[in-house]
């Protein structure tokens, strides 16, 4: 398993372009073979290479202090919460430009949440309260004036998981019901099939998080 995984990180080191998804996909890449590294399962192999990356998505802020697919291109919230979730993975990494775009996100969800998509503005929960912009009442106010029964599967999964941090508990039956089983048995949690970023492989991803969290679910994660 360690292997294959390590083979598709490197086929994402070699994405050929730069735009922000690409360079953000390569850092993140770059950060995990460090950490599998760093936990012994492989020789160091160019550590802090992940360092010029994060030094030319900082240089691709535009002049709204948000993404786009472009250096310096229309703002993209999508985008912009992809690339600042990968920069935030690294605390070396969150300096004045990080904090900009930070605050930014801030800024607007004060202004008005309604701009952003349901998903979106779980997301920037999520990211202003790792970057210490918001505080977990912040957090608790906002969620308090979303219904998850009204969203789609995946922005419910965002929402249950958001929901464990801020409460440190969540509803699992109803995480467990958005679940499918593949023909072999396994466990998936459906996203939006065309989409780039909240497609099956994230909302299995987050919903992975939330059972490996809670001890009565985790004899179902080899499933997953």
């Amino acid at each position: 398993f360690i292997n294959n995984m390590l083979s598709d990180l490197e086929n994402i080191k070699a994405y050929p372009y730069d735009c922000n998804e690409q360079l953000a996909s390569k850092m993140s890449a770059m950060l995990l073979i460090e950490e599998v590294s760093d936990k012994g399962f492989m020789a160091a192999k160019g550590p802090g290479q992940w360092k010029s990356i994060r030094n030319k998505l900082l240089k691709n802020i535009n002049s709204e202090k948000m993404f786009g697919w472009w250096p310096g291109g229309k703002s993209n919230t999508d985008i912009t919460l992809y690339v600042l979730d990968v920069l935030l993975q690294c605390t070396k990494g969150y300096n004045s430009d990080i904090r900009e775009v930070s605050f930014q996100l801030r800024n607007m969800m004060k202004a008005d949440p309604a701009q952003f998509e349901t998903r979106q503005q779980i997301l920037v929960l999520d990211l202003l309260l790792e970057s210490n912009q918001y505080d977990t009442m912040d957090c608790v106010y906002h969620l308090r004036t979303l219904h998850p029964e009204n969203m789609p599967s995946f922005d419910q999964i965002l929402f249950y998981s958001m929901e464990k941090k801020v409460y440190e508990k969540t509803d699992m039956k109803k995480v467990m019901a958005l679940s499918r089983t593949t023909p072999m048995g396994n466990l998936y949690w459906p996203g939006d099939e065309n989409s780039l970023f909240y497609n099956d492989v994230k909302a299995t991803a987050v919903a992975y998080e939330l059972l490996r969290t809670d001890p009565a679910y985790q004899y179902l994660l080899p499933r997953i």
